[in-house]
């Protein structure tokens, strides 16, 4: 099955948000709990297309399987400062582990990000983490059965950007060095991200 891509909405802001009937609100998926630690998840031209990628598997209880809202937790390399380029990834599965080629990407770039006042722990340095968001045109998986997200931030450097994690973990998060790449158990901690409709 070829690569769906889906087009990202504009994020809701204030007032205009408010006059269209808010911003979605009801959440389907949480793991937006998140540690001191952070897995790199980039996308770099070298090799092409190289960088660590992770992923984390979840799966949608029935009735909860539309989404229009991904909002998920990293910190950045304040060295940096190069826009974002987010590009979010669904795959789905085989054998508890994700397949090669994503079912859905969607390149959402720049999106909006919030400083949360927290900070990584050594040794990462004590870099902000920051709570990013984006709504998205409504699309539906399946439930029961287990899919993977991968965020990845397009950057030429390793490291740029970071998704934060929890050790109190319920998945096993992969990894791969680039796309195409096997995709092998890294370790248990949870990727922190959610889902609204």
């Amino acid at each position: 099955m070829g690569t769906k891509k889906i087009a990202a909405w504009v994020v809701c802001w204030g007032l205009i948000g408010m006059a269209l009937g808010g911003c979605p609100s009801e959440i389907i998926f949480d793991q937006g709990t998140f540690g001191n630690d952070a897995d790199v998840s980039v996308l770099t031209s070298v090799p092409p297309p190289g960088g660590t990628q992770a992923a984390e598997m979840f799966t949608l209880a029935s009735g909860l399987t539309t989404i229009v809202r991904i909002e998920w937790w990293g910190t950045q390399n304040p060295a940096i400062t190069a826009p974002d380029e987010f590009v979010i990834r669904i795959f789905e599965s085989t054998a508890g582990m994700p397949n090669a080629r994503p079912l859905y990407a969607i390149p959402v770039g720049d999106v909006d990000r919030a400083d949360t006042g927290e900070t990584t722990a050594a040794p990462l340095g004590g870099s902000p983490v920051y709570r990013y968001a984006v709504d998205l045109t409504p699309f539906d998986l399946d439930p029961g059965l287990g899919y993977f997200i991968s965020i990845l931030n397009k950057a030429g450097h390793d490291w740029m950007w970071m998704w934060t994690d929890d050790a109190a973990a319920s998945t096993v998060t992969c990894s791969r060095i680039s796309d195409g790449g096997i995709w092998n158990p890294s370790h248990d901690h949870d990727l922190a991200f959610r889902f609204s409709r």
